[in-house]
Protein backbone atom coordinates (compact mmCIF):
# COMPACT_ATOMS: atom_id res chain seq x y z
CA UNK A 1 0.00 0.00 0.00
CA UNK A 2 2.66 2.79 1.01
CA UNK A 3 4.81 2.06 -2.67
CA UNK A 4 1.06 2.93 -4.31
CA UNK A 5 1.10 6.13 -2.43
CA UNK A 6 4.59 6.84 -3.38
CA UNK A 7 3.62 6.64 -6.97
CA UNK A 8 0.49 8.90 -6.22
CA UNK A 9 3.29 11.55 -4.91
CA UNK A 10 5.39 11.31 -7.64
CA UNK A 11 2.71 11.40 -10.23
CA UNK A 12 1.59 14.79 -8.63
CA UNK A 13 4.76 15.96 -8.32
CA UNK A 14 5.73 15.00 -11.83
CA UNK A 15 2.60 17.22 -12.96
CA UNK A 16 3.27 20.50 -11.44
CA UNK A 17 6.95 20.35 -11.96
CA UNK A 18 7.22 18.56 -15.50
CA UNK A 19 9.60 20.03 -18.22
CA UNK A 20 8.98 19.06 -21.93
CA UNK A 21 12.83 19.42 -23.01
CA UNK A 22 13.81 16.14 -23.13
CA UNK A 23 14.01 12.39 -24.98
CA UNK A 24 11.51 10.02 -22.69
CA UNK A 25 13.00 7.23 -25.48
CA UNK A 26 16.58 7.64 -23.54
CA UNK A 27 16.47 5.12 -20.98
CA UNK A 28 16.54 1.30 -20.98
CA UNK A 29 14.88 -1.20 -18.93
CA UNK A 30 16.07 -2.09 -15.57
CA UNK A 31 16.22 -5.17 -13.75
CA UNK A 32 19.01 -6.15 -11.03
CA UNK A 33 21.15 -8.69 -12.00
CA UNK A 34 19.85 -11.13 -9.34
CA UNK A 35 16.78 -11.53 -11.77
CA UNK A 36 18.22 -10.88 -15.06
CA UNK A 37 21.13 -12.15 -17.32
CA UNK A 38 24.88 -10.98 -17.49
CA UNK A 39 24.14 -9.53 -21.28
CA UNK A 40 20.59 -7.80 -21.73
CA UNK A 41 19.34 -6.44 -25.31
CA UNK A 42 17.16 -3.79 -25.06
CA UNK A 43 14.53 -2.55 -27.65
CA UNK A 44 12.54 0.80 -26.81
CA UNK A 45 9.83 2.29 -28.94
CA UNK A 46 9.01 5.89 -28.51
CA UNK A 47 6.08 7.68 -31.08
CA UNK A 48 7.08 4.56 -33.38
CA UNK A 49 10.53 5.09 -33.53
CA UNK A 50 13.06 2.50 -32.75
CA UNK A 51 15.95 2.62 -30.58
CA UNK A 52 18.10 -0.36 -30.03
CA UNK A 53 20.61 -0.24 -26.54
CA UNK A 54 22.57 -3.05 -24.34
CA UNK A 55 23.05 -3.63 -21.07
CA UNK A 56 26.25 -5.35 -19.26
CA UNK A 57 26.29 -6.60 -15.70
CA UNK A 58 30.06 -6.27 -15.09
CA UNK A 59 29.39 -7.70 -11.50
CA UNK A 60 26.93 -7.91 -9.55
CA UNK A 61 26.64 -4.23 -8.41
CA UNK A 62 27.85 -2.86 -11.51
CA UNK A 63 26.13 -2.24 -15.10
CA UNK A 64 27.32 -0.74 -18.16
CA UNK A 65 24.87 0.81 -20.79
CA UNK A 66 24.31 2.13 -23.82
CA UNK A 67 21.72 2.83 -26.90
CA UNK A 68 21.27 4.15 -30.35
CA UNK A 69 18.92 5.64 -32.24
CA UNK A 70 18.30 6.92 -35.73
CA UNK A 71 15.29 8.48 -37.38
CA UNK A 72 13.94 9.92 -40.41
CA UNK A 73 12.00 12.87 -38.40
CA UNK A 74 13.16 16.57 -39.62
CA UNK A 75 14.21 17.68 -36.21
CA UNK A 76 15.51 14.56 -34.32
CA UNK A 77 18.64 13.18 -36.33
CA UNK A 78 20.42 10.78 -33.84
CA UNK A 79 21.12 9.90 -30.68
CA UNK A 80 23.21 7.47 -28.22
CA UNK A 81 23.98 7.36 -24.62
CA UNK A 82 26.29 5.71 -22.39
CA UNK A 83 25.34 4.46 -18.86
CA UNK A 84 27.08 3.52 -15.67
CA UNK A 85 24.80 1.72 -12.73
CA UNK A 86 25.64 1.24 -9.34
CA UNK A 87 22.68 -1.73 -7.43
CA UNK A 88 23.52 -2.14 -4.17
CA UNK A 89 20.56 -4.96 -2.95
CA UNK A 90 21.13 -3.70 1.10
CA UNK A 91 19.52 -0.33 0.16
CA UNK A 92 15.40 -0.56 -0.24
CA UNK A 93 14.74 3.28 -0.09
CA UNK A 94 10.97 3.15 0.62
CA UNK A 95 10.53 -0.54 1.04
CA UNK A 96 11.55 -0.96 -2.71
CA UNK A 97 12.83 -4.38 -4.14
CA UNK A 98 15.65 -2.88 -5.88
CA UNK A 99 17.49 0.62 -6.95
CA UNK A 100 19.59 1.85 -9.17
CA UNK A 101 21.68 4.69 -9.33
CA UNK A 102 23.40 5.91 -13.19
CA UNK A 103 25.14 8.62 -14.54
CA UNK A 104 24.88 8.87 -18.32
CA UNK A 105 26.19 10.68 -20.79
CA UNK A 106 23.86 11.21 -23.90
CA UNK A 107 25.04 12.85 -27.10
CA UNK A 108 22.14 13.78 -29.59
CA UNK A 109 22.79 15.34 -33.07
CA UNK A 110 20.25 17.62 -34.62
CA UNK A 111 20.73 18.80 -38.61
CA UNK A 112 22.80 21.12 -37.43
CA UNK A 113 22.98 21.51 -33.86
CA UNK A 114 25.12 18.99 -31.96
CA UNK A 115 24.64 19.07 -28.01
CA UNK A 116 25.80 16.72 -25.13
CA UNK A 117 23.90 16.27 -21.87
CA UNK A 118 24.68 14.55 -18.55
CA UNK A 119 22.29 12.74 -16.70
CA UNK A 120 21.92 11.14 -13.35
CA UNK A 121 18.68 8.79 -12.50
CA UNK A 122 17.44 7.05 -9.71
CA UNK A 123 15.67 3.99 -10.29
CA UNK A 124 13.25 2.10 -8.07
CA UNK A 125 11.28 -0.99 -8.78
CA UNK A 126 8.79 -3.04 -6.45
CA UNK A 127 7.62 -6.49 -7.79
CA UNK A 128 4.56 -8.55 -7.10
CA UNK A 129 5.07 -11.54 -9.09
CA UNK A 130 5.47 -11.17 -12.33
CA UNK A 131 4.58 -7.58 -12.90
CA UNK A 132 6.73 -5.33 -11.95
CA UNK A 133 6.16 -1.03 -10.49
CA UNK A 134 8.45 1.94 -10.58
CA UNK A 135 9.62 5.01 -10.75
CA UNK A 136 12.51 6.87 -12.34
CA UNK A 137 14.13 9.97 -10.89
CA UNK A 138 15.70 11.75 -13.67
CA UNK A 139 18.12 14.46 -13.22
CA UNK A 140 19.77 15.80 -16.57
CA UNK A 141 22.50 18.99 -16.70
CA UNK A 142 25.94 20.46 -18.80
CA UNK A 143 24.55 21.51 -21.33
CA UNK A 144 22.01 23.40 -22.92
CA UNK A 145 18.96 22.44 -21.48
CA UNK A 146 18.82 21.32 -17.54
CA UNK A 147 15.83 18.78 -16.75
CA UNK A 148 14.43 17.27 -14.27
CA UNK A 149 11.58 14.55 -14.73
CA UNK A 150 9.94 11.73 -13.16
CA UNK A 151 8.72 8.38 -15.19
CA UNK A 152 6.16 5.57 -13.84
CA UNK A 153 6.63 2.39 -15.17
CA UNK A 154 4.98 -0.85 -15.36
CA UNK A 155 6.60 -3.91 -16.11
CA UNK A 156 6.21 -7.62 -16.97
CA UNK A 157 8.67 -10.36 -16.43
CA UNK A 158 7.75 -12.70 -19.03
CA UNK A 159 8.42 -16.56 -18.12
CA UNK A 160 10.93 -14.81 -15.94
CA UNK A 161 13.23 -13.73 -18.66
CA UNK A 162 11.81 -11.33 -21.18
CA UNK A 163 10.82 -7.91 -19.58
CA UNK A 164 7.88 -5.95 -21.29
CA UNK A 165 8.04 -2.22 -19.78
CA UNK A 166 5.38 0.69 -20.28
CA UNK A 167 6.42 3.95 -19.40
CA UNK A 168 4.87 6.73 -18.35
CA UNK A 169 6.03 10.77 -18.33
CA UNK A 170 2.69 12.08 -17.27
CA UNK A 171 2.98 14.90 -20.31
CA UNK A 172 0.87 15.92 -22.88
CA UNK A 173 -1.79 13.61 -21.81
CA UNK A 174 1.27 11.10 -22.94
CA UNK A 175 0.47 7.93 -20.96
CA UNK A 176 2.51 5.32 -21.67
CA UNK A 177 4.44 6.43 -24.37
CA UNK A 178 7.30 4.74 -24.31
CA UNK A 179 7.33 0.54 -24.89
CA UNK A 180 10.74 -0.81 -23.68
CA UNK A 181 12.04 -4.55 -24.00
CA UNK A 182 14.41 -6.23 -22.42
CA UNK A 183 15.81 -9.85 -23.93
CA UNK A 184 18.34 -11.61 -22.57
CA UNK A 185 21.55 -12.85 -24.22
Amino acid sequence: MKSHCIIIILSITNLIFANNNYNSSAHLCYKPFEQSSIINLHIAFYKSHPSIGVQWWVSDNLEISGMLSHSSDDIFQSYNNFSLGYYNSNVTWFYSDSNLIELSLHKVKYTNLHYKQINCAYKSRYNYGDFILGYDLNYYFWGQNNNKFISLLINYNFNKKIILELKSDIKDNNIFGSFNISIPL
